[in-house]
């Protein structure tokens, strides 16, 4: 399990999706003494465990999900025969890839943790975290973009709407970290493109880690645990391509949107939040969500949470080759090629 040499509790990555964690995974993991999982979500995973012979099956159960095993070239034979739960299995899964290459601090990066940080401290008291900040409004055009690439995962319904509200979620949770006294660093996406090396600087500081320049490219990152796809593209590059003010794609309506709440919620935080780079995209600068709206939004929001866990309730029982044919069909039914069997969803 645990080296000496490891720190004693995991270190997460989060933001919403499409705010550049993808790119902050591929820097941090140039760190010769950081090692971070790629979207693995194991700690959200209990389903697996808990159902019948979960204890046994959940190795398969979870390459299945999303490829964790296989994009992390990972052996199940290596993992210890009693873990019981899915914080047994994160620790163990978390330190013996960290292990392999010798590093210091382990963890994982996931946009999926954007509304589980509470319930990741509380499983684990000794974590640290890390989130990057990014224009609601920009991750909603770049996950238009995404889609419109190709990628299934953000054609799903009620995507926007899960990011949009999940910002002011992911804030909620951050708030409550800082109360309680949990380590915590933010950084800003923008940030982050114009100048990696202050931002890497202060990541380094946090984890108590020395700096090193390699942490301030892509060249030479190691960017095999993340998964092909157009939307995959930039970070799979050699060089940091600077975040511009790009017009946005978004469909008009859904801009506005955005913009409305992100006039609320800085009217609700005098200004504070959201804090860098913010660009207003509703037609009447002023203009604020109606409480019908909010209501619908965040009503909305929960039912489309607890779609997604009953989701997971389903891949934890379903038979493995039903489960693929589903998928299959799906991604026929949208033009796409089927997956290779040892594939994830994502």
């Amino acid at each position: 399990m645990m080296s000496n040499s490891q720190a004693p509790g995991p270190f997460f990555a989060v933001g919403v999706w499409r705010s550049g964690t993808s790119l902050l995974h591929a820097l941090l993991n140039q760190h010769p003494q950081i090692a971070l999982l790629y979207e693995g979500d194991l700690p959200l995973l209990g389903p697996f465990f808990r159902a019948p012979g979960g204890r046994q099956a959940w190795p398969k159960r979870w390459d299945f999900w999303n490829g964790g095993l296989r994009r992390h070239q990972l052996d199940a034979a290596a993992f210890p025969k009693n873990l019981r739960d899915e914080n047994m299995a994160t620790r163990a899964v978390y330190q013996l890839f960290a292990a392999r290459k010798g590093a210091r601090i382990w963890g994982e990066k996931s946009p999926t943790f954007y509304a589980e940080l509470l319930r990741l401290a509380r499983s684990f008291p000794d974590a640290r975290f890390l989130i990057i900040w990014r224009n609601p409004a920009e991750i909603l055009d770049s996950m238009y973009r995404a889609a419109e690439g190709g990628s299934l995962w953000f054609r799903k319904r009620g995507m926007p709407l899960r990011a949009l509200i999940g910002c002011r979620e992911m804030k909620r949770q951050r708030d409550e970290l800082v109360r309680r006294g949990i380590p915590l660093l933010e950084i800003d996406y923008d940030q982050l493109t114009s100048d990696p090396e202050s931002v890497m600087r202060g990541v380094c500081g946090f984890l108590d880690i020395p700096f090193d320049s390699r942490m301030t490219s892509l060249a030479g990152a190691d960017r095999s645990s993340v998964p092909d796809g157009q939307h995959h593209a930039k970070v799979k590059s050699r060089e940091i391509e600077r975040a511009e003010k790009t017009k946005s794609a978004l469909p008009p309506e859904l801009a506005a949107k955005a913009g409305r709440y992100v006039n609320l919620w800085r009217k609700q935080t005098n200004g504070e939040w959201p804090r860098v780079g913010v660009r207003v995209d509703a037609q009447d600068p002023g203009a604020i969500p109606s409480w019908v709206e909010q209501a619908y939004d965040a009503t909305t929001f929960r039912l489309l949470r607890g779609f997604d866990a009953l989701v997971l309730l389903l891949y934890s029982v379903a038979p493995i080759s039903l489960l693929q044919g589903y998928r299959d069909r799906k991604r026929r039914a949208a033009g796409l090629p089927a997956r290779p069997r040892n594939q994830g969803a994502q």
